[in-house]
């Protein structure tokens, strides 16, 4: 396995074909190489959604929790947390088509064929199953199903680069089409010629039968982040009406319903089932932040109907009512059990309507005590809620109307979320002197480093703080304790462990800088030493490259309001810092980024004055004495400088 979810054993595991029967209804037809476990009777029902008969072709996408050892006599899959840990998931791609047959009874045929993958990027099989159902209609047989089964398990991976998750988040901030390229050599000649492919995707081939189909595998998937769908769409489409009566913006109430996991229902009644996943799997990546948390995948039912009404809410009186799901379906009867749903989506008109029996989206408890005072008698006295998604959700939709890409409406979403979290963490530490989502900092070896203190979310000052976190308290303490939470929690532990810059929170340091505030020329300088201490060699070349993609993912995501174009103009401003030495360490610690693999990318985003400025510096260094390598990459930066005069 690599790190990114390819691997060159078995892509797929099964393909299931089910056909409806005029008496018998929905059937599954074949299985190979081996049952699924599942239930037949339901994963028929999945394979052939309502109204399937009524379009000549459909996709439906949902999710299987595979036991190890599954047999054919197995019953529908639990829920239960035990269950989940002692199963694998697994995506499964279905194509439903309806075909007129003179043969058959009613004078058409109906049949669906699915594939279950350990891969997230699912949908990249498609070509391949619209040519086996095809061929499953001329010939339905285990040996059609066989065929597609090996066709995908030969799919050659043996080249894929090795990105490990901060390089796919590199990767994942930025549309330039040669990050990482020499990562990918010379490939098996399917790669193209360097600069002219896109190294957001490996590109390969898989043989079917004759046809040599292409295949795209993204590289920069982050975690929760599930087939393909369009985030664009998902928020016009709920953006239309005036929200449920006391929130503020429709998709701000649906935010607060996921995050919170409540029990959430798209209704796409008279639409394609596969419109009504690839919103839920909108969903998803919504309330993630683009892949930020976690614990939403797990609850989740891109599609599903009535015959597992129990698997989704739970059954009635034992207890083993779920705590929440995010489910989408297209049959009118669950928009009329408004006790089975939180909120419901619809996807048809666009609104969104909260359950009367639906508990409430915040706590009702009393503010704390230590917040109180900043809180008035009206209110939060005009201070803005930096929890309320409101306003950025405005700007989202401005963006879109200006014709922003689906990449940098992703990441501006991301920055909103990432903000949250850190000022969560940051409520947390102050209010439940709970500092297990913060990056605590402690004394390091390298002197530079040690003293630097903070983590969490970056304020002008004091009050400031007080009174946003006074503002947002109700929605944080709404997320406090849920699954989304709790994974947070986890990931950042583990990340304490394997993390090569310990000890300090890069991304508030480097937010110090960015946000405008009283911060003192000594106090800058500290940061900036701190950063340039990075490229400390200590005799092992491979740890200073990892120190310095660590230090490049904090600059990528970005958790404040910048130019996503120019990430690293917090540190091109150490140049104009007051001190010599600081501007000396920002000029060597940028000459070791322009020869990172992925560093260099980003100093090329660095503008003209910024360059000129950096330019002046390399000259001083030079006059003062430089090692070789340093005084190498200077000439060359004068050499650049040609044209820009």
């Amino acid at each position: 396995m690599n790190g990114n979810g390819t691997e060159q054993g078995n892509h797929v595991s099964h393909i299931v074909v089910a056909e409806f029967d005029i008496d018998a209804g929905s059937t599954v037809s074949h299985q190979y190489p081996a049952p699924v476990g599942y239930e037949d009777g339901q994963l028929a029902e999945l394979m052939l959604p309502d109204q399937a008969h009524t379009r000549s072709e459909d996709w439906t996408i949902f999710l299987l929790r595979i036991p190890p050892s599954s047999s054919s006599s197995s019953s529908p899959l639990p829920t239960s947390s035990k269950h989940e840990k002692e199963s694998k998931l697994y995506y499964v791609l279905n194509l439903v088509n309806t075909k007129t047959i003179p043969s058959a009874r009613r004078g058409a045929k109906t049949m669906a064929i699915a594939l279950l993958t350990p891969h997230p990027f699912l949908h990249i099989y498609k070509p391949l199953l619209l040519l086996a159902l095809s061929d499953y209609f001329s010939s339905p047989t285990t040996t059609t199903l066989q065929t597609l089964y090996e066709a995908c398990n030969r799919m050659d991976v043996k080249g894929c680069p090795r990105l490990n998750a901060r390089e796919r988040v590199l990767l994942g901030s930025t549309e330039r089409k040669d990050m990482f390229e020499e990562r990918f050599g010379g490939g098996e000649g399917v790669q193209g010629q360097r600069g002219a492919r896109d190294t957001h995707f490996w590109q390969t081939r898989v043989d079917y039968r004759g046809h040599s189909v292409p295949m795209s595998i993204p590289l920069s998937t982050p975690p929760e982040i599930v087939g393909d769908f369009s985030l664009i769409t998902f928020l016009t489409t709920f953006s239309q009406h005036a929200p449920p009566p006391g929130h503020p913006h429709p998709l701000t109430t649906l935010l607060s319903a996921l995050m919170t996991h409540r029990r959430i229902l798209f209704l796409g009644h008279g639409l394609p089932s596969s419109t009504v996943s690839s919103f839920v799997l909108a969903a998803i990546a919504f309330a993630s932040g683009w892949g930020l948390l976690r614990g939403f995948v797990d609850r989740a039912f891109p599609y599903t109907n009535l015959s597992r009404v129990e698997d989704v809410v739970g059954k009635e009186g034992d207890g083993s009512s779920r705590k929440g799901y995010i489910a989408g379906v297209t049959n009118l009867v669950w928009e009329r059990h408004t006790e089975w749903w939180d909120l419901l989506c619809n996807i048809s008109t666009g609104r969104i309507t909260v359950s009367p029996g639906a508990a409430p989206l915040t706590p009702t408890m009393s503010c704390p005590p230590t917040l109180a005072p900043y809180i008035r008698e009206s209110g939060s006295g005009g201070v803005h809620d930096p929890t309320d998604a409101t306003s950025t959700l405005q700007e989202l939709l401005i963006m879109i109307a200006a014709h922003y890409g689906e990449h940098a409406i992703r990441l501006r979403w991301r920055a909103f979320l990432s903000r949250f979290v850190r000022m969560s963490a940051t409520y947390s530490h102050i209010i439940h002197h709970d500092s297990s989502l913060l990056e605590l900092s402690t004394p390091t070896t390298r002197g530079s480093g040690s003293g630097l203190e903070g983590s969490g979310w970056v304020w002008r000052d004091e009050g400031s703080k007080m009174r946003e976190l006074a503002a947002g308290w109700r929605r944080f303490e709404a997320w406090r304790g849920t699954e989304s939470w709790v994974k947070y929690r986890t990931d950042m532990e583990k990340g304490r462990e394997t993390r090569p810059v310990k000890g300090i929170d890069l991304v508030y340091q480097i937010d110090r800088l960015r946000v405008p505030r009283s911060l003192g020329a000594e106090e800058s300088a500290k940061i900036y030493a701190a950063l340039h201490d990075l490229t400390i060699a200590d005799g092992n070349e491979d740890a200073v490259r990892e120190r310095l993609t660590c230090l490049l993912t904090a600059f990528a995501w970005q958790t404040s309001e910048g130019s996503a174009g120019q990430p690293l103009s917090p540190l091109a401003m150490g140049l104009f810092h007051p001190y010599q030495q600081v501007r000396q360490m920002t000029s060597n610690l940028l000459l070791h980024l322009e020869q990172h693999e992925a560093g260099r990318h980003f100093v090329e985003g660095l503008n003209r004055f910024q360059r000129l400025a950096w330019m002046r510096e390399c000259g001083e260094s030079k006059r003062n004495g430089m090692d070789g390598d340093g005084s190498r990459v200077c000439e060359g930066l004068d050499e650049c400088s040609v044209g820009m005069e």
